[in-house]
């Protein structure tokens, strides 16, 4: 289902279960609700490739700005805003090291640079960062079947060096958990997913049945990621104890998990819930919520969880009514004047 904006409107829903699921992790330290930012990475990447593969037809400079540009106005004032807040609460002598927040800050673990601790949730806008510093490239000069060998080398990759690389990091478990190399398979799978969705859905179109394949293969990656997480458990496996097998297959579990969400969401289903228009909203807004939420829950006296999901909420809501939405639009009008003249 598409919006009348083209949006695909339960991919709007699933942003919200994934800021949700981060949200928990941090009020109730739920474990493994952090996989809401592989959720996160996932749709990215579907959703990113999509508009570089409809834009490659642009001359290479005009290509390339125009994606930057966008991914400027979308990221940078709400962000530059939130970085404000913490300011207010927090002093400004953590702005010495600034030059990190320039889509480094999945480095300030490994570099045992100080930061506010609300700003320890920005390393996955920093992974994202530089994910799309070579993407783009990649996606205008190569063909679709070199993008997908380049994928799937990508995603194997990451699962190895999380693997061989444990040893050299030890103890520092938040150096696989945040760095570009070992979590790329994440934004690696939803770029594969928008490479093969468009023949999927062909395919749906002409034989149904496709469509009971491809919901099987879903559920089949749920049930796998999950019995595999129940078994890494029961030996002691965490994302923390910084164990090799651990931490090649958890993140690899959580990534199938977040993948199979994807699918089962583009085939429909649960649409009436992730299509209805309180999620949908959320799920809008759901940039601003990741950015502030762990402000307000570290800042909110009395810790009470559902004052701070409120506050969360109506920030969210205010940011995107008047900084995000307008902004967006704007770019929209100049993109049009752009083509008209």
């Amino acid at each position: 289902m598409n919006g009348s904006d083209g949006r695909i409107t339960q991919l709007d829903g699933l942003r919200f279960f994934a800021v949700a699921a981060v949200f928990l992790h941090h009020a109730f330290n739920m474990r493994l609700m952090w996989m809401g930012v592989d959720l996160f990475f996932v749709l990215s990447g579907y959703l990113i490739t999509g508009i570089l593969i409809n834009s490659k037809q642009k001359k290479f400079t005009s290509y390339i700005g125009d994606f930057y540009a966008r991914r400027s106005r979308r990221i940078l004032p709400p962000y530059l805003v939130m970085l404000a807040l913490v300011a207010v609460f927090y002093g400004v002598q953590w702005l010495h090291n600034w030059y990190i927040y320039l889509g480094l800050m999945n480095f300030r673990f490994m570099l045992r640079m100080t930061a506010p601790q609300p700003t320890a949730l920005l390393w996955s806008l920093a992974v994202e960062e530089q994910f799309y510093l070579v993407w783009p490239i990649l996606i205008f000069f190569l063909s679709r079947r070199s993008l997908i060998f380049t994928l799937v080398c990508m995603m194997a990759a990451a699962l190895g060096l999380r693997y061989l690389c444990t040893p050299m990091l030890y103890p520092d478990h938040w150096s696989i958990y945040m760095l570009l190399p070992f979590r790329m398979d994440a934004l690696g799978a939803g770029a594969m997913l928008a490479l093969l969705w468009p023949r999927i859905q062909q395919r749906m179109e002409l034989k149904p049945q496709w469509r009971g394949y491809v919901s099987a293969m879903a559920l089949l990656l749920l049930v796998v990621a999950v019995a595999t997480l129940y078994l890494l458990g029961t030996h002691g496996y965490t994302s923390f104890d910084n164990r090799p097998l651990g931490n090649a297959l958890i993140y690899e579990c959580t990534l199938m998990i977040a993948s199979a969400c994807f699918i089962l969401a583009r085939l429909g289903y649960l649409k009436f819930i992730l299509t209805a228009a309180p999620i949908v909203w959320l799920g809008r807004i759901s940039y601003s919520m990741y950015l502030i939420h762990l402000l307000v829950l570290l800042k909110l006296p009395g810790g009470n969880v559902w004052l701070a999901a409120l506050i969360t909420i109506t920030y969210a809501s205010l940011m995107w009514i008047f900084l995000e939405r307008p902004l967006l639009a704007h770019g929209k009008q100049e993109a049009a004047a752009v083509v008209s003249a």
